[in-house]
């Protein structure tokens, strides 16, 4: 079934920039830091394998993708998101990889619901 809003892809985009946890843990990132977004993409290509960097709010490796659609893909993009790698969905999840939840912090801290069905 095709649907507009959804995609069975999720795509990587490496950028030129250092990672951000380049700042708080540089012995993490020092392989690729210095490396520009196509660079990136080429050892991605190589060496068949993604690299993940801690995420600053966790401090736990991850590697980012995004779920756009196809359409908001092939759209012209800023120069950040020239360079990216597509991967299915199944694939992803097939290796241990799966969505992020987006939480506040109190949330994940509390111990009783922050919610209530009143």
């Amino acid at each position: 079934m095709q649907r507009p809003d959804f995609s069975m892809y999720v795509v990587h985009f490496t950028k030129d920039a250092a990672p951000i946890s380049a700042t708080k843990s540089p012995d993490d990132t020092k392989e690729i830091a210095p490396l520009t977004a196509r660079e990136r993409l080429l050892r991605i290509l190589e060496g068949r394998r993604m690299r993940a960097t801690r995420m600053p709010w966790t401090n736990k490796p991850a590697v980012c993708f995004t779920e756009c659609t196809w359409t908001s893909l092939f759209r012209p993009r800023p120069a950040l998101l020239r360079y990216g790698i597509g991967v299915r969905k199944e694939f992803l999840f097939s290796e241990g990889g799966g969505p992020a939840i987006y939480m506040p912090l109190p949330f994940l801290n509390d111990k009783e619901p922050c919610w209530s069905w009143q």
